[in-house]
């Protein structure tokens, strides 16, 4: 695995800016450290319409003002108890215990009624509810 590292690192060509010699991976897109040629490359590519043209020079100045707004201490740099984010709040702790409510009565049904196997099979039904909601990471292969 280091011989193939090694292999691919060993390639170089000159940097079309300062003439330095930049070794490449063939993997990965080629940068010269001497003279930062090639390290930001989302200048090359030209936007697909015009509301991605105004994002690209939106976007810095939305950022540097809400970085501004953070260190500030404004609009979003603490937490606040109005009403909606209170109502947020109770609703995702009702939801999180009605799960773990049906978790812990489906695990409970399953080991303590082990002679009645129609009180296992209604907590492996309840243990199935719980888990149901739970969400699907998509697969990486």
């Amino acid at each position: 695995m280091g011989e193939q590292l090694d292999a691919a690192v060993k390639q170089a060509t000159p940097c079309p800016r300062c003439a330095a010699d930049i070794p490449y991976d063939e993997r990965f897109t080629k940068w010269c450290t001497a003279c930062d040629w090639n390290v930001d490359q989302s200048d090359e590519e030209p936007p697909l319409s015009r509301f991605e043209a105004a994002r690209r020079r939106l976007a810095p100045r939305h950022g540097e003002q809400l970085h501004r707004q953070l260190l500030d201490g404004g609009p979003g740099a603490t937490t606040t108890t109005d009403r909606s984010h209170v109502l947020a709040r109770a609703v995702a702790l009702a939801v999180h215990a009605v799960t773990a409510v049906l978790a812990v009565g489906g695990a409970l049904l399953v080991v303590l009624g082990r002679p009645r196997y129609l009180l296992c099979a209604f907590g492996a039904i309840l243990s199935t509810a719980a888990v149901a909601p739970w969400p699907r990471w998509p697969s990486t292969s």
